[in-house]
């Protein structure tokens, strides 16, 4: 009866967190929904404008969604991405190979069974009206409902972050051991949300998705190693080889998985690695777990490598150096320990700087082996990355490229007001904490539970006999005055130890040192203590006098305590190894935010997760769990009234939205230019020409890229100060046949922040006193390049050589 009720109470327990859980999911959902349509309006524009909020990367990847969606089949829309002539004319490249666009494969495939689903069934799974726009007088047809392509797709994203969500609720939940853990983590999910996800700005953004996999792989790795503490002593090699094989697979899956969404997710499993690799250090996990581990993550890259059409940049990045060289420490660690003998802060040094050097040998030799038989340009991405940190810190010049991530605020140091931000609402936590933590500390190392009446009269006993040898008094001199005396000082002592006999010992030798004789005399005594014990040991008997006897029994009590319960300090350990790799894991985190701006959405979920869930409940006793909820209450109570509700009145507040000059040229090119037409321009501009016209481009935001760093430099040249047949040349080269201007990169100021003639003069200061080149396209009339269209913010330009200038004048709208 007894198990059936503790049954029906675990069902209980699970279905109140799921109910919990469901509930904060869907809350997530309605939240992100709303913010953008009060931020967009969405719902209310046409197909064009819909298309043209996309900029960037998000038009990029909407692009790759939109062909497989709008295909007659599926296989139809793959077959097209695997043989992909519009994303970077005049190539035909890959595009799964090339990018990480599985959200999008995934979503546009539950897309097509949604829409046979309802075709199926005679429902109708969307609603179509005409609207009229204010700035063209003209009607537009306007479509709403998941039968939309654009909106199946965002509601796969805000499910995406739902889910998200739910994570972290049962990530904070397990950690806190308690629900409200759980809640508190999402409540403070919620007060920061605009430096936690980008959804609502970016919904396309790759982290949009890859921190769903992330905060679920670090879940299931924390429960991995809280699971160590559970004993398996009753388990068979079967069952404990089944366990590990689990385990191995279900985190290679999940690994794998934030792998395909995001390419910075290396990066980000490279700090759990280096993470992993100090706890092993410091022995608080063991060999075999770490092991497994390894295993998992090199799986997880051979997964990508195939499901990537054999993009080895998961073999380059620097995560699968750090498992490679994770798996060659593990093996060579107990071997060369057993030789050398160091302390343990030696012993530290020598085995990270040990860990570095087969790190660097192995990004060494694969990168070398690599590079002779690279197929494309995507498997450099590693280095990439590289040379933008060493340039960020001024280690190495920077080409255009790089000047331009770094003119991105996304690349840019952490702001002031984000941490601002961390401090307003976390501070309110972490200092009563700290200081409630420390205060019970002190008192606990001032006021220690008292032993019991028999230890103490046997640590008495003990300083009494340990007198009589010292000073050589018999039982008849113990009535001496001043014999007396002194036992009542050094048992004065022992009560300021609290009994402790060793304590006593320690405390003893400082204030009375003894001579040499008698230091070589105890110890031949002690020696001879120590030999009585082994003899007794080995032939099995108790022949070991009462003094002896009683103090063996006294100095090994921890000891047999050890015995008698062996998983006691086994589990208190690892219950703090998985806190530990938590909070180590989110100061890595907050490293890596302090230098790249944009993985501060990647820290704030980890920095809500850790403070939520101190202090651990466990540092209470029921008479004390009043402070408990107010160390706990407070400070979220007071987050939420500010800078919570500040924050979501920002959040709520409308914006106007307003790109009539892009919708503008985007119809123009519709309606004035051959389905084949070749497109450069601006990387913020090119991906929108790909969704709303399907009109091949040469250059796209993806400049990580050895090829597309170099059609980079060639387009934005337009921007600086060389010689227009230059120019024209390389052009005319990647086959280029419009090439679009934009009026603020050329005058003011690009997106990011910097001006394009200043980039230039210092990447060519010899041609620092030419007149800029789109100057002279803007207000002039320039051989080789004849206006097309032209409004406040664009211009778009007509490449042609003199012959084909001649013939086809008459053929150019202006």
């Amino acid at each position: 009866m007894a198990h059936i009720l503790d049954r029906r109470l675990q069902l209980l327990i699970i279905l109140s967190h799921a109910f919990i859980g469901v509930g904060l999911l869907f809350l997530q959902i309605y939240h992100v929904r709303t913010v953008f349509e009060v931020k967009t309006n969405f719902s209310h524009l046409s197909k064009l404008e819909r298309e043209a909020l996309f900029t960037s990367e998000q038009g990029l990847y909407y692009s790759f969604y939109k062909r497989i969606a709008e295909a007659k089949s599926f296989s139809g829309g793959l077959e097209k991405l695997i043989n992909d002539n519009l994303t970077e004319y005049p190539s035909t490249i890959n595009s799964i190979h090339k990018f990480h666009i599985y959200p999008e494969i995934l979503a546009a495939f539950l897309y097509k069974q949604y829409v046979n689903l309802t075709m199926y069934m005679g429902v109708s799974s969307r609603s179509c009206w005409t609207t009229l726009r204010s700035h063209e007088m003209t009607t537009h047809m306007d479509c709403d409902g998941l039968g939309e392509p654009i909106h199946f797709y965002l509601e796969f994203i805000w499910w995406t972050a739902g889910l998200t969500v739910l994570f972290l609720y049962l990530f904070g939940t397990y950690l806190s051991n308690h629900v409200f853990g759980g809640i508190a983590t999402v409540i403070y999910y919620f007060v920061l949300h605009e430096n936690a996800s980008r959804v609502t700005e970016f919904p396309m953004a790759r982290e949009n998705f890859a921190t769903l996999f992330i905060v679920w792989q670090m879940f299931y790795l924390t429960m991995c190693i809280a699971r160590l503490s559970v004993k398996t002593t009753k388990w068979n090699a079967t069952k404990i080889l089944t366990q590990n094989y689990i385990m191995i697979i279900k985190l290679s899956l999940l690994t794998a998985a934030a792998h395909m969404c995001w390419q910075f997710s290396a990066a980000i499993f490279a700090t759990q690695t280096i993470v992993i690799f100090v706890l092993v250090e410091l022995e608080w996990l063991p060999q075999d777990f770490v092991l497994n581990y390894s295993l998992a993550h090199v799986l997880a890259n051979i997964s990508c490598y195939y499901g990537m059409f054999g993009n080895r940049y998961f073999f380059l990045s620097i995560n699968h150096s750090l498992i490679v060289a994770l798996i060659f420490f593990l093996l060579f660690r107990n071997m060369e320990r057993g030789e050398v003998q160091m302390s343990k802060p030696k012993r530290f040094i020598h085995d990270l700087c040990f860990f570095i050097s087969i790190t660097y040998f192995v990004s060494d030799i694969t990168d070398r082996m690599s590079v002779s038989s690279r197929k494309d340009s995507s498997e450099d991405i590693n280095g990439h990355f590289i040379n933008l940190f060493l340039t960020k810190f001024g280690l190495k010049l920077p080409n255009l490229v790089e000047l331009l991530y770094l003119c991105n605020s996304s690349y840019a140091f952490l702001d002031t007001e984000t941490l601002v931000q961390y401090i307003t609402v976390f501070s309110p936590k972490l200092v009563p904490v700290t200081l409630t933590f420390f205060a019970v500390k002190f008192y606990l190392g001032r006021r220690k539970k008292r032993p019991e009446a028999e230890a103490i009269e046997r640590a008495k006993n003990y300083v009494t006999e340990d007198f009589m040898e010292e000073n050589l008094v018999t039982l008849q001199n113990l009535s001496n005055p001043k014999t007396t005396a002194e036992l009542k000082n050094c048992l004065d002592l022992l009560e300021k130890c609290d009994y402790d006999y060793e304590r006593y010992k320690v405390e003893k030798a400082k204030i009375n040192p003894k001579s040499e004789e008698k230091k070589t005399f105890l110890y031949d005594v002690e020696k001879l203590r120590n030999e009585g014990k082994r003899n007794a040991a080995g032939e099995g008997k108790k022949a070991q006098s009462a003094k002896s006897g009683s103090k063996a029994k006294f100095h090994d009590a921890p000891a047999q305590e050890k015995v008698e319960n062996p998983t006691e300090k086994s589990t208190s350990k690892q219950l703090e190894t998985f806190y530990l790799y938590n909070l180590l894991q989110a100061l890595f985190f907050f490293y890596f935010a302090l230098a790249v701006a944009k993985l501060k959405f990647i820290l704030t979920p980890f920095i809500c997760l850790n403070a939520a869930i101190l202090p651990p409940r466990r540092w209470f006793l029921d008479s004390t769990i009043r402070i408990y909820w107010v160390l706990t209450l407070m400070p979220l109570l007071s987050s939420i009234v500010y800078p919570g509700l500040r924050n979501m009145q920002e959040q709520y507040s409308p914006a106007s939205v307003d790109n009539y000059e892009l919708e503008e040229l985007l119809e123009w090119i519709n309606h004035n230019t051959e389905t084949n037409a070749v497109f450069a321009g601006p990387m913020d501009i090119t991906p929108m020409v790909l969704v709303a016209t399907k009109r091949p481009i040469v250059n796209h935001p993806h400049t990580e890229f050895l090829d597309m760093k170099e059609r980079t430099r060639i387009v934005y040249a337009i921007y600086g100060k060389q010689q227009s047949a230059e120019i024209y040349n390389e052009l005319a080269k990647l086959k280029v046949q419009y090439v679009i201007l934009s009026r603020r990169d050329c005058f003011l100021y690009t997106s990011n922040g910097c001006k394009m003639s200043d980039i230039w003069d210092f990447l060519i200061p010899e041609a620092k006193n030419n007149p800029r080149f789109c100057a002279d396209l803007f207000q002039a009339s320039v051989p080789n390049f004849l206006k097309a269209f032209i409004n406040k913010k664009f211009l778009i330009l007509q490449i042609f050589s003199t012959v084909q200038l001649e013939l086809n004048r008459k053929k150019i709208i202006i």
